[in-house]
């Protein structure tokens, strides 16, 4: 997963690249699910797919608001992890061998 924040750069300025695993984004969610059950401990919220779900709070159509805001805090230790990408897609093309018997 990559995160690009064009915020505060001038349009001839690289934005910063923030690169995650799914496994760092789930650990991302569950630090936000801990802090949400912090601040609103009557309240519940789960991980699905990837996102939080709060059963406790509802948008204007009735529907569970899913989801949270991702802020460049948030991200700080993955600014300009490329190499993560590299280690998954060796790792995929290896697993995937032709040379495999």
């Amino acid at each position: 997963m990559v995160f690009v924040d064009f915020a505060k750069k001038a349009e001839n300025q690289r934005p910063d690249f923030y690169v995650l695993t799914y496994k760092e984004w789930l650990q991302l969610l569950k630090n936000k699910q801990k802090n949400y059950h912090k601040k609103h401990p009557d309240r519940r919220v789960d991980i699905r797919s990837g996102c939080l779900y709060f059963h406790d709070e509802v948008n204007k159509s009735g529907k569970h608001y899913v989801g949270c805001g991702v802020s460049p805090t948030d991200l700080t230790n993955h600014l300009e992890k490329w190499e993560k990408i590299q280690v998954i897609v060796k790792g995929t093309f290896k697993q995937f061998s032709p040379t495999d018997g």
